[in-house]
This record gives structure tokens, sequence and C-alpha cells, in this order.
């Protein structure tokens, strides 16, 4: 356990010169060196138009003792020092956390921890793990039957967003005819109708509606991917 600790410190934001394992056992150690830890995935940013899952925790200190307040929508999620923060009505490019505590000794402390705030770009879109803006796809007709179809975000820094679900999207055949399909794979009935199309092809893909892993229904925030059917695999 002693071992355990030690590593914490030395990775924390707030860690210390190297002590001893027998100064870290004294109960005033934690007085002397009790810091706030507010971490978001390792970085300072959140971003407007998402939830933001936020990690604090005093060392030393019960949970119970740590009180936290920042503008927008700030809440616990049900997890003992995890909060989810909105900042999406916050103005401005910054945005602090304050946490307050109480040592064992009574003695009360205040800290505050600034946060960069960013714009959160458009998704892009892919099929079977390919797309991007401003480019065309190549599937096969067997590439195409039950494809995935997925988001990934440009400018989140977070591992945690990277898992994103979609919820429902809409293939735009070349006439321009649009068809919605509810989750994130290409039916049967919608790859009927794309084997009717001659290679060379393009139809489109529209992401309609995906979820943020702590966040709601995100709509028309990713961008259109166009997808050419080659002759490669045709049926």
């Amino acid at each position: 356990m002693k071992y355990i600790l030690l590593l914490f410190l030395s990775i924390s934001a707030f860690a210390q010169d190297t002590i001893s394992i027998e100064e870290v056992s004294k109960p005033q150690y934690y007085e002397d060196h009790a810091r706030a830890i507010v971490t978001v995935d390792n970085t300072n940013i959140v971003y407007r138009g998402i939830t933001n899952k936020i990690n604090i925790a005093v060392m030393g200190v019960d949970p119970w003792d740590v009180m936290c307040n920042a503008p927008g929508s700030f809440k616990p999620s049900g997890i003992t020092g995890e909060f989810l923060w909105n900042v999406t009505a916050v103005a401005g490019k910054t945005a602090t956390i304050n946490v307050a505590y109480r040592l064992a000794n009574g003695e009360r402390k205040v800290e505050a921890k600034e946060f960069e705030i960013r714009e959160v770009e458009n998704f892009n879109s892919l099929i079977n793990g390919y797309g991007g803006k401003k480019c065309i796809v190549e599937q096969s007709l067997k590439e195409l039957k039950n494809a995935k179809i997925s988001v990934e975000p440009k400018n989140i820094m977070w591992e945690s967003l990277r898992e994103v679900k979609v919820i429902g999207f809409t293939l735009v055949m070349p006439n321009d005819e649009g068809y919605y399909i509810s989750g994130d794979t290409i039916t049967d009935e919608i790859y009927k109708k794309l084997k009717e199309l001659k290679p060379g092809s393009v139809f489109r893909i529209i992401v309609n509606h995906f979820i943020l892993p702590h966040s709601s229904v995100m709509v028309c925030k990713a961008e259109i991917v166009k997808v050419i059917i080659t002759k490669d695999g045709l049926e």
C-alpha cells in the first residue's frame, strides 16, 4: 500500500520532492501537503457542446469533506469524486473550478483550477473505418453489405471521448433520394438498393445522431462522407 501511495504521488500534478516512506506514513504529512487534484483525462482543456468528465480528489481528505463549484452545469456523476461539467453557456475562453475542503485538524482550504475552453469541431464520418472531410471512400458491394457507420472527433484530445455511438444516419442515393436508418449499420433493405447502382456511382452518408460518453444525443455535428462503388467484389 505504501508503494502504491508513493507511485500516486509521483504522477500527481502536485507531486513533491523525493520523500521517505516513513514521512508519508505520518498523519501530519497529509495536513501539511494536502492539495486538490483536479483532472480531465490528463489535460487542462474542456469543450463546449459536450459534457466533460472531471475527477476531483484531495489527498488524505474524505470525499464528503470536499465541496466544488463551477460556472455552467456542474454536478456529481454518481461516482465518488467524479463530476460532469457542461461549459456550453460559459462565456470566454477559460473557466475555473473552485474546490473547498476541510483537513482533519479542522482547517479549511480553498483552491482554484483553471481550464481552457475549446469549441468542438464537426466530427469525421466514417464507413467501415474510412472517411474524412473532402474525401471519397471507395467501397465494393461486398464491403457495403452490413457496413458500419461511425464518427470520430477531430480536435478532442481525450481518449475516453473516442468511443462514440452512432444511433441514426441517412444514406442519400445518387438521385438525392434519402433513407434514414436507425442504428449504425446499412440494412439489408438499403443494401438491395445499393446493388442496383452501377460501378462508379456515388452516394452520401449523413450521420444525424450520435452519442458521446457522459453526453446527450448530438445532432448534425458530423461531416458528410461520400462513397463510390468500385468494380472489385461486385456480386
